[in-house]
């Protein structure tokens, strides 16, 4: 006689990027494993290759997660989160300054992970496309969790410039030219890069700065005076 099987609810959600829809089963005890071992060793990587285990085991479709946004990662996570582990979870900040006197103060609220978005997002090519000049533009891609492993800083000057090098898709020029990272020669990306000037690379800056990003209003109360207050959560370190 063989042990019956337990029933595994399925629910679906849509990609972020795409609008595709995915079936999605919540998490069984093999990847509440995966999940604590990787949460125990505090290390940004380990926690980003679980997550990316995780989704690729719980969504019934086949999805190349190493060239999906990190957006799309983080809220596939938190929806599985949500579904397998509960809604309501406690998340912990520092508050904003404010006209009052809870200024950095620590707080811990519960909020409904359902109700994160990914915000800003108009993944269009008018959004990843700009012109450096009259005649030479750029287009970008958004930063997977492969870009971001080992990012510990990203105000650095190396960190930002290494970002934006893995994120170039092309660069073209008005007479039909095409330039993809991969078929330059050694140092001439860093060269192009180099020679651009402020406000060519403030555009640069902008795409990364409006990129998507998985947020979330929540509302508090100042542990000092119980002021009403609001405080953005973005990205999945916010609610992990």
């Amino acid at each position: 006689m063989k042990l019956p099987k337990l029933d595994v609810r399925m629910f679906q959600v849509s990609l972020p990027s795409t609008g595709q829809k995915l079936t999605l089963r919540p998490f069984l005890v093999s990847e509440e494993r995966i999940l604590l071992e990787a949460a125990r060793t505090e290390d940004q990587a380990e926690i980003a290759i679980a997550m990316k285990q995780i989704v690729n085991n719980c969504t019934q479709e086949e999805l190349d997660l190493d060239k999906l946004p990190t957006f799309d990662i983080e809220f596939l996570f938190l929806q599985l989160r949500a579904n397998s582990v509960g809604e309501e979870q406690e998340v912990g900040f520092t508050t904003d300054p404010h006209d009052c006197e809870g200024d950095g103060k620590s707080v811990t609220v519960s909020v409904d992970v359902k109700k994160a978005k990914v915000t800003n997002l108009d993944t269009s090519k008018e959004n990843t496309r700009f012109m450096l000049t009259d005649t030479i533009g750029m287009e970008m891609r958004y930063p997977t969790l492969g870009d971001t492993e080992g990012v510990t800083d990203v105000e650095d000057v190396d960190t930002m410039f290494g970002m934006v090098k893995k994120c170039i898709k092309q660069i073209y020029t008005d007479g039909g030219d095409i330039f993809e990272p991969s078929q330059l020669d050694a140092g001439e990306l860093d060269e192009f890069l180099n020679s651009m000037n402020s406000e060519q690379f403030s555009k640069v800056n902008e795409f990364f700065t409006n990129a998507p990003k998985l947020s979330m209003d929540v509302p508090y109360r100042c542990p000092v005076c119980s002021k009403s207050l609001s405080k953005r959560l973005e990205g999945m370190a916010s609610f992990f």
